[in-house]
């Protein structure tokens, strides 16, 4: 299995935390995805201090 593949591509991505995920600090979030890889990824909370 190739795990390139398999991995959505998110890097410059938005993404925007769903109702309900259960972990207050993404709650209403909108995050920005600065690298996504196998190894590992980074985003940044862009709607709050």
């Amino acid at each position: 299995m190739d795990t390139k593949q398999d991995l959505p591509h998110l890097e410059g991505k938005l993404l925007i935390a769903m109702p309900g995920m259960g972990d207050f600090r993404f709650e209403k979030s909108l995050i920005y995805m600065c690298a996504h890889s196998p190894e590992g990824a980074m985003g940044l909370i862009v709607n709050k201090p």
